[in-house]
């Protein structure tokens, strides 16, 4: 008798635990929303049955697709696009965390491109281009983490430059110390953004500045993806001074049509 009521109590422990297991479990489903007059609302996939968690699908009243929209634990990881009501494309743009990290379209009704821009979590960077219904570019601009839009070149509709504005490169770096300082010993980098409007070559040099009129060591650097990055390491203490040169070189004649210079301090302390 005694083993009996043992073997019970057991039983009655073991499902208890399994039924509390069982409510902690998460499940996914389809899940679907309509509108009062039928028409479906929405439809993707859930978690919980309250957490988006993959592809959904937004439509207007009329039934036509709106968004479409990809989601990580009820936050943008994915794409996300939105369409006009005749089923063209309207935007696009990449999330990571819930916030557009990649490239964004927009797009006129018609079709053609309207914008193109890059994000890094949250905040455009590089390029932008802007276009006219046309598809022929209106405006180009670049823009940096420190400055926001560093420079810009905006066409008329036959595509002839009609405005320049900025610098070729940020006056302001991300560098690896603040206040314009570096270690002895240690290495130094500056992360520069420059810009690159379409029809052109951007070059960026660096050297040495001995004084505003002499420079030393001056020699061009590669530029990644609207960035180029400066090394150095100082190996005493002290004061110093290095230049930026930027240039952009029109494609089609050849010219140089924008060129600026900037000296830059830095301390070198232990």
């Amino acid at each position: 008798m005694k083993n009996t009521l043992l073997l019970i109590s057991w039983i009655i422990m073991y499902s208890l635990l399994f039924s509390c297991t069982e409510k902690k479990r998460e499940y996914s489903l389809v899940k679907k929303e309509y509108y009062s007059n039928g028409k479906i609302k929405s439809i993707g996939q859930y978690i919980n049955d309250s957490i988006k968690h993959g592809l959904v699908k937004y439509f207007y009243p009329t039934g036509d697709l709106k968004f479409e929209i990809e989601f990580k634990n009820n936050i943008k990881h994915g794409w996300s696009k939105g369409y006009y009501l005749n089923g063209k494309i309207a935007v696009k743009s990449e999330f990571k965390n819930n916030l557009q990290n990649g490239y964004t379209y927009k797009y006129y009704s018609n079709g053609n491109l309207k914008s193109k821009l890059f994000w890094i979590m949250g905040k455009s960077y590089g390029d932008g281009f802007y276009y006219y219904p046309n598809g022929q570019i209106e405006l180009y601009n670049c823009t940096d983490f420190v400055n926001g839009c560093l420079y810009s070149l905006r066409y008329d509709s036959l595509g002839n430059k009609i405005k320049e504005d900025g610098i070729v490169f940020s006056p302001k770096f991300v560098t690896s110390y603040r206040n314009d300082s570096a270690i002895v010993g240690k290495e130094y980098y500056a992360k520069i953004t420059v810009a690159h409007p379409p029809g052109s070559r951007a070059s960026i040099f660096i050297g040495d500045a001995v004084n505003d009129n002499k420079v030393k060591n001056l020699k061009e650097y590669p530029i990644k993806e609207n960035t180029v990055v400066y090394t150095k390491i100082y190996n005493s203490p002290g004061k110093y001074k290095w230049v930026v040169i930027g240039q952009l070189q029109d494609l089609q004649s050849g010219n140089i049509f924008k060129r600026d210079t900037l000296f830059s301090k830095i301390r070198v302390i232990k």
